[in-house]
């Protein structure tokens, strides 16, 4: 028993020799219930396993249970040379991610992206299938011949508690890999913000050690006080002033015991605004609710789309309520995505009453899209209706719009007088969009810009003071008493103009 050929081959692609089961264990992947691939002895074995671990902790559950979804070795194969005959390759997931369909047909971009992250924690020890022309996302194998020395390396620092899948780390250590450190979300692949789904709670409790030693709340997340706690560091030590953790802030706070002196005028790095005033538009779709490292003292975000609910609505509402009673905030707008025949503005006073709310600054917004072209045809009948109901609960002037009079100017043809817009246009200079209908007051000039704590957001810009705005939106006075409802107005110049240009007049 050991070693043998297969179909006229002795080593595997990667440069393995081809085994018999001699060579393969079933160790249990830590923090699985009973996953157990066959794979090959010694530092393979130790580093596959790890992956598998990580990948179950992080991307999406492995279950030993029927079907199997996992595999390892394998005695025979349609591949003459597969790494699998080596006992250097696992599949996860198998049943989720097919061989040969490329891996963002079935698997989020969060979850693709959480596996490059992995990628690089693995140092080149592994290689995702992914990356094949012929696309394996299930297949990971072994990335370095049999005997190179920096699989035992690795696998040693695995032993030792890297990563948290064999024991934990030396807690004196910096608690990221080599090259990492604790700084904004829409920082470098090496900047960890505490922040992403996926990153491992090790890493967050490494921060919250440190942060605990600098007598700062234990966030355990990169946020205002953690930046500027490592400002101070690096102006007391003479260092570049990033606000970021690096491992150089990590020692001197926890092997050589220097605190960071917060009571001198140190100013943390913020993001720079642009021009005007200028707000973030966010949705369950971002990667957290807001936090107090949002930077702006306007929000906006979702609560609802048609019948659904937005999961993180409730976080970003009594965010919004609180940093609107302590001044970080001078007021919020909570909008609702149409859909025809749906709970819509309904379901959004729904929501906002269960979290005890209207609050006297929150403003609510109708967002009027195509939907990627489900919604078709002109809805502004069903929607002025709920314009109509929303401004008998909440006043006429904290109601208002979103709509885009260029590629969904079918959608909204008439609208209610006076109502406020908010109008998308994308790569354009902020407060240019291409068309500025009546009742136009803010431009969101792009959807991937970058934001604090969400990373990459929509942003909105508009050229009105907040007090300009909060005179607009009427904020802070109590709802009038119900009107009769004046008749819609048609932008009938305005339409004309479109299917000019749409015709080519």
């Amino acid at each position: 028993m050991g070693f043998r050929s297969y179909k006229g081959n002795t080593i595997s692609e990667n440069g393995w020799r081809i085994c018999d089961t001699g060579e393969i264990v079933k160790p249990l992947v830590p923090g699985t219930d009973n996953v157990r691939p066959e794979v090959r002895r010694g530092a393979a074995a130790t580093i596959l396993v790890a992956w598998a671990a990580v990948w179950h902790r992080r991307i999406w559950r492995i279950d030993s249970y029927r079907p199997r979804d996992y595999w390892g070795f394998s005695w025979d194969n349609d591949i003459a040379n597969s790494n699998h005959l080596s006992g250097t390759a696992v599949d996860l997931n198998a049943t989720r991610l097919p061989w040969k369909v490329r891996a963002s047909v079935n698997m989020p971009a969060d979850k693709i992206a959480a596996v490059r992250q992995m990628l690089t924690e693995f140092e080149g020890t592994v290689f995702w299938g992914e990356d094949w022309a012929t696309k394996d996302p299930m297949h990971t194998q072994i990335n370095l011949p049999e005997g190179d020395t920096r699989l035992d390396a690795f696998a040693t620092r695995l032993e030792n508690g890297y990563l948290w899948v064999y024991g934990p780390p030396d807690p004196d250590a910096f608690p990221l890999p080599a090259g990492y450190y604790y700084g904004p979300l829409d920082g470098p692949a090496e900047s960890i913000s505490g922040l992403f789904p996926t990153d491992p709670q090790s890493w967050k409790d490494g921060l919250k050690r440190w942060q605990k030693t600098c007598g700062i709340p234990e966030t355990g997340i990169w946020d205002t006080d953690t930046a500027r706690a490592a400002t101070a560091l690096q102006i007391s030590n003479g260092w570049p002033v990033t606000g970021y953790v690096f491992e150089g802030e990590w020692n001197v706070v926890i092997r050589h015991g220097q605190r960071p002196d917060l009571g001198g005028p140190v100013t943390p790095p913020t993001p720079p605004e642009v021009r005007g005033k200028t707000w973030a538009d966010v949705s369950q779709y971002q990667i957290t609710p807001a936090t107090d490292a949002y930077p702006y003292d306007i929000f906006c975000f979702r609560s609802n789309s048609g019948n659904m609910r937005d999961t993180k609505f409730a976080a970003n509402h009594d965010w919004a309520v609180r940093a609107c009673d302590d001044g970080r905030l001078r007021f919020f707008i909570v909008y609702w995505f149409f859909r025809p025949g749906q709970a819509n503005i309904d379901l959004l006073m729904q929501m906002v009453t269960e979290q005890g709310g209207p609050h006297p600054r929150m403003v609510v917004m109708a967002d009027v899209e195509d939907a990627a072209g489900a919604i078709t045809g002109d809805q502004s009948a069903e929607v002025n209706d709920e314009i109509r109901r929303a401004r008998e609960w909440l006043g006429e002037r904290r109601v208002i719009g979103y709509w885009n009079p260029v590629s969904n100017a079918d959608l909204w043809r008439t609208r209610p007088p006076g109502l406020r817009l908010v109008t998308p246009s994308y790569g354009r200079e902020p407060g240019s969009p291409k068309i500025k209908p009546d009742g136009y007051f803010a431009h969101q000039y792009t959807d991937n810009g970058p934001c604090p704590p969400f990373g990459r957001c929509d942003l909105n810009y508009t050229h009105l003071s907040t007090d300009e705005l909060e005179a607009m939106l009427g904020l802070g006075q109590s709802p009038p008493p119900p009107g009769p409802e004046p008749f819609p107005v048609d932008d009938a110049a305005l339409w004309d103009y479109i299917a000019g240009e749409v015709l080519g007049r």
